[in-house]
């Protein structure tokens, strides 16, 4: 009875996890993440020591070592003790997921989906409802100009996160979840109902990122787990889908070129970054080994390269960096049952965006990435027939 109470404040505090900013509001997230830290803690068994016998487990600790190896070289001790806890928060989380049972794992993804789709109505509501609202306010200010009010006048969806890309990281790892979720619901009126309100909410709502990072990232994964899974069942499906999804990413590119702000092209964005990315190489040459500290990369024109690999090999250094591809792989090894291949193809569109843009520093997503990454590692959770691999056919002669 005591597990139940404090699975459900488990699940309970992921759900609430992305809409708690923490740039807006550190002070909060310092007391989300110590609470968070201390109910996982609590979730663990004796025998959950056998977790590490996985590698992912070892690459996860590995991870954490070198964070601590680095804190001890840090170039701003009290800012890397700073940012300490939202590791702590990840590698809790990926412990305690680690050990939940296959009921507990399927409850979880649900409870996951079911905030997706929360975030995803809250920031369609948003748009709707506070854009111009908020526009008005800046100009009363006489604030007409910069990133903030060409994100509102555009109508780019960002709420509750800081910028539409970081929605944009976080739609596309859940994403994929929905998808799962309508094709369990079969015949059930109701559930498919509202399964498919899910995925047109969260659909929409990572339209409304305008984000063409997001977009080409879930392309990319959901076309590399096509080529992986060549006799899947489910091909006649999601093929549509990713053809909807490159034709909705071509549709952003022509419209982010239109804009009159230069900062908002494509090709502004990818010259900046390149930019960043030769920064962030000049300071892992400085500091190769045990990196600068975590939160002491130094600003160039961004709080980031936004490069999350390059970004992690410059604040935590070399055993960082291969720790956390290490753990990166082996989540995306394994490839076994329908709820695991939706989240396979959301770990990896994460993993890609994250090339262009700097999520994995943002615990309001990472956090859930690392959930993502502890149910990858674990047995397969059951879910739809078909998205699994079986055929319809002999899944009905079996039963």
């Amino acid at each position: 009875m005591l597990r139940k109470i404090i699975f459900t404040l488990f699940l309970a505090l992921l759900a609430c996890r992305p809409f708690l900013s923490s740039m807006a509001s550190p002070r909060e997230d310092i007391a989300f993440s110590c609470i968070f830290v201390v109910i996982s803690m609590l979730l663990l068994r004796k025998n959950d020591l056998l977790l590490f016998k996985d590698s992912a487990y070892f690459f996860a600790s590995l991870f954490l070592i070198a964070i601590l190896i680095s804190l001890s070289l840090s170039q701003d001790l009290e800012k890397s003790f700073s940012e300490f806890y939202k590791y702590a928060a990840y590698f809790m989380a990926f412990l305690a997921v680690g050990s939940f049972n296959s009921q507990e794992r399927k409850t979880l993804l649900n409870i996951l989906i079911l905030s997706c789709t929360l975030v995803s109505l809250y920031a369609l509501r948003w748009l709707i409802g506070g854009l111009f609202s908020t526009l008005d306010y800046l100009r009363g200010l006489g604030i007409t100009d910069g990133f903030a009010v060409e994100y509102l006048s555009r109508g780019r969806a960002f709420v509750p996160f800081p910028t539409p890309s970081a929605l944009a990281g976080y739609l596309i790892l859940l994403a994929p979840l929905s998808a799962a979720l309508l094709l369990e619901t079969g015949k059930n009126i109701l559930k498919s109902s509202t399964s498919l309100l899910a995925v047109i909410l969260i659909s929409i709502a990572l339209l409304a990122t305008q984000s063409i990072g997001g977009f080409l990232s879930l392309v990319l994964s959901t076309a590399v787990f096509l080529c992986a899974r060549k006799k899947w069942q489910a091909k006649k499906i999601i093929i549509p889908f990713l053809c909807g999804l490159i034709l909705s990413g071509f549709g952003l590119i022509l419209l982010r070129n239109t804009s009159a702000h230069i900062f908002n092209t494509p090709l502004f964005s990818l010259i900046n970054r390149s930019s960043y990315w030769k920064e962030a190489m000049n300071v892992i040459s400085q500091h190769p080994f045990a990196g600068v500290g975590l939160g002491n990369y130094p600003f160039f024109k961004s709080i980031s390269p936004h490069n999350s690999y390059l970004q992690i090999w410059a604040e935590i250094g070399i055993l960082g960096l291969i720790s956390f591809v290490g753990l990166a792989y082996r989540t995306l090894a394994k490839q076994k049952g329908s709820w695991n291949n939706a989240l396979w193809i959301g770990s990896l569109a994460f993993l890609i965006h994250n090339l262009v843009d700097f999520t994995f520093f943002q615990p309001e997503v990472s956090l859930l990435w690392w959930v993502v990454a502890a149910l990858l590692t674990g047995p397969a959770t059951p879910g739809p027939i078909g998205w699994s691999g079986v055929p319809l056919s002999a899944a009905k002669e079996t039963a």
